[in-house]
């Protein structure tokens, strides 16, 4: 099924920024260190290097499923994930609402069953590139547009606070 004429490129492909995945990493190796004091596990080195390992599996799993969540913004809609990180294509002119929300602190946009997250790599980019395709009027455009004013505002107000 052929979504656009316009070719997958990294032009158009959106993903969770490096520095959030080294963040869940770290979350999830002190929720192994966590768990193992929890239970009780004696600091010896086979308990360590046991907790390491088991961190590290489920850190490069969970790294390797965020790598893969990937929004592409299209000629005639947005490819992207739910919350459950199945994908789906949301044309244009089926976007009725955007609804801001978060998710342990991060900030996302559901636009029909699709969670775009605000954080993404090169959310700049992001937010022109879904300018200069979208249709006028359209709801998510507008929302970004209005989040990103908002955003170079209080941007603006702190280095104003600073001097």
């Amino acid at each position: 099924m052929k979504l656009s004429n316009k070719p997958k490129t990294q032009d158009n492909n959106f993903h969770y920024p490096a520095k959030f995945c080294a963040k869940v990493l770290m979350f999830t190796n002190a929720i192994g260190w966590l768990a193992a004091g929890l239970l009780g596990a004696k600091p010896d080195a086979e308990t360590c290097a046991l907790v390491f390992l088991i961190a590290a599996i489920i850190s490069t799993c969970l790294w390797l499923y965020m790598q893969s969540l990937t929004v592409i913004v299209e000629n005639n809609g947005v490819l992207g994930f739910d919350g459950f990180g199945r994908y789906h294509f949301v044309k244009w002119s089926e976007m009725e609402e955007v609804q801001p929300f978060k998710v342990l602190w991060m900030p996302y946009l559901k636009v029909n069953q699709l969670w775009i997250p605000l954080f993404i790599s090169q959310y700049q980019k992001f937010v022109k590139l879904i300018s200069e395709t979208a249709p006028v009027g359209n709801p998510l455009c507008k929302e970004l547009l209005r989040l990103d004013r908002q955003r170079r505002r209080t941007s603006k107000a702190k280095f104003t606070n600073r001097s």
